[in-house]
């Protein structure tokens, strides 16, 4: 993830000391992930069209045993946070013990769903199990939004879902999957969480994963890509000169931070020496690695294509050992600190 709100305006979050890392443990901040992102089911309540898990199916999900196995595992490996995220998390009935069960084991739990599922007693269970965020998906307006999700009345469900857990104490963030159909209507989002008070946003790239390849058409070109970071950046100022604040990222492409940076030292922007050292920290951070309904583990969420190992054979530690996590100069370390394999590590199998 690339923070536009901490470098660029030097808004720092909760979540930048897993993001960024300690400077003075740089060597062993690599040694293990700091984030794990768990696709706990591959069920869902909806087919959208650009699912990188081609979710709806149930395909050999662990049971509640297996899942608590895990988590002791995560805690034990020193991994710092779990997203629960799937298909559609909310789906599983044991998904609110799962998360007190984390908890209890220090780990910090936050909820990845689509947010139609999410009413005010359910957004009182997210609160009651500790899930210290939840991120929620929107795709544009109404009509776009539900073509995508397939399913008519998503959007609505989603935005009620908002101000349920507002209301519950959870801090819920916006989730917006950047496509050539919503790459022109960037200051609506903003216009959004602006309206519904929303103090987070991750943008994330169009991944050519799971349903995501037959969507070759809607991914953006490098052009189009820099002309909606412009975008993003231009709504961000005129939300700093309103005082409303929120935080900012991208998601599935590292070379956004080269971009900024390269924008930051062109403007002689004040806070491009700092920006350089925070990306380069980032780089050298231990970062994520993601962890199939099945237990497959993988680099991150958008390359299901590559088994590093099963977390119900072998602990997650082991795995990561195997795969010399934190211990190379490019191969896995370039793609799991990464959000996704960066173009020098393009050719990386």
């Amino acid at each position: 993830m690339i923070s536009l709100s901490n470098l660029y305006f030097g808004n720092a979050s909760p979540g930048d000391a897993l993001r960024f890392g300690n400077e003075q443990n740089a060597e062993r901040d690599g040694d293990s992930p700091k984030v794990v992102a768990w696709n706990l089911t591959n069920r869902c309540n909806l087919a959208c069209r650009h699912c990188y898990a081609d979710a709806n199916t149930s395909c050999g999900e662990m049971s509640s045993a297996e899942a608590k196995d895990v988590l002791r595992s995560l805690a034990q490996c020193g991994v710092c946070a779990v997203l629960f995220s799937g298909g559609e998390p909310l789906m599983r009935n044991d998904v609110f013990e799962l998360a007190h069960f984390a908890d209890r084991l220090g780990l910090r739990v936050t909820l990845s769903s689509n947010g139609t599922l999410i009413d005010a007693e359910t957004a009182r269970k997210i609160a009651a199990a500790h899930m210290t965020y939840a991120g929620l998906s929107i795709d544009g307006d109404m009509a776009l939004h539900d073509a995508f999700r397939g399913m008519k009345g998503a959007y609505s469900r989603t935005l009620a879902a908002f101000g349920h857990l507002r209301e519950a104490g959870v801090k819920a963030g916006l989730r917006v999957t950047l496509t050539r159909s919503n790459a022109g209507i960037i200051p609506e989002f903003f216009a959004l969480m602006r309206r519904e008070a929303i103090p987070r946003a991750c943008f994330y790239h169009l991944m050519p994963s799971g349903r995501g390849v037959a969507m070759g058409g809607e991914m953006l070109s490098q052009e189009e890509t820099c002309n909606v970071l412009d975008a993003i950046l231009q709504e961000m100022r005129k939300c700093h000169e309103a005082s409303f604040e929120p935080e900012v990222l991208t998601v599935g492409r590292a070379s956004d931070g080269e971009w900024l940076l390269e924008r930051m030292q062109g403007e002689a922007h004040p806070l491009a020496d700092r920006a350089e050292k925070l990306l380069q920290r980032q780089r050298s951070g231990g970062g994520i690695v993601c962890i199939s309904w099945d237990g497959t583990v993988h680099p991150n969420q958008f390359m299901r294509g590559i088994s590093l190992g099963n977390v119900r054979f072998a602990p997650l530690a082991e795995i990561l050992r195997r795969a010399h996590f934190g211990k190379c100069d490019g191969g896995l370390q370039g793609a799991v600190k990464y959000d996704i394999i960066h173009p020098r590590h393009k050719n990386w199998s």
